[in-house]
């Protein structure tokens, strides 16, 4: 095996083409990962890979795998973000960004930026639900009470079925009331 590496190198040293240089050099590090077992070395020929072709899917997505396996947030991060800008639909481009929200709220404990990363995905796709989920549970822990009626408000503008919609505002009516004790707003929510 080393020695095919050795030789697929000297052929992309060899050859002006960008493509086939991405391609031995994406071979070699399928052969560190799966034939050598050799991680550390496999993700530096994939970042290789990357160098030259920055948005190169099987090689963004075979270093995501390895930076989650080696708990690389920060880099995995960087990978499903870069996945993102070159996914074919904005709805798999929000799956991806609302990963990197679950990353920074589950691994890195950054609600901030978990919360920035779950707003991206609602504008990407306004009806993604477990983004609006993610972001209503961390407002609540906040005790952002105003930024979750908002979530709740937009919720409910987003579903379609009445009763899911009526218990969105009903629990946005609640904040109201027993949060920001407003009997006004309340009854105006409750109302709605």
């Amino acid at each position: 095996w080393e020695e095919l590496i050795a030789l697929n190198d000297q052929e992309a040293q060899l050859s002006g083409d960008t493509r086939h240089i991405v391609s031995l050099a994406h071979r070699n590090a399928e052969i560190l990962e799966e034939q050598l077992k050799d991680r550390a070395r496999a993700v530096e020929a994939y970042e290789r890979v990357l160098a030259h072709a920055p948005t190169y899917p099987p090689a963004l997505k075979a270093l995501g795998r390895l930076y989650a396996q080696d708990g690389k947030w920060p880099e995995l991060i960087k990978m499903y973000r870069a996945e993102a800008e070159i996914a074919p639909t904005t709805e798999q481009a929000a799956q991806l960004m609302f990963k990197i929200g679950e990353l920074h709220e589950q691994r890195l404990k950054n609600e901030n930026d978990a919360i920035a990363s779950y707003q991206e995905v609602l504008t990407l796709s306004p009806n993604y639900f477990p983004a609006v989920r993610a972001l209503g549970r961390i407002y609540r822990s906040q005790g952002a009470w105003e930024s979750l009626i908002e979530i709740l408000r937009a919720e409910a503008a987003n579903r379609s079925d009445p009763v899911e919609r009526a218990n969105a505002m009903f629990q946005a009516a609640a904040i109201w009331d027993d949060q920001l004790k407003s009997p006004a707003k309340a009854i105006e929510g409750y109302n709605e």
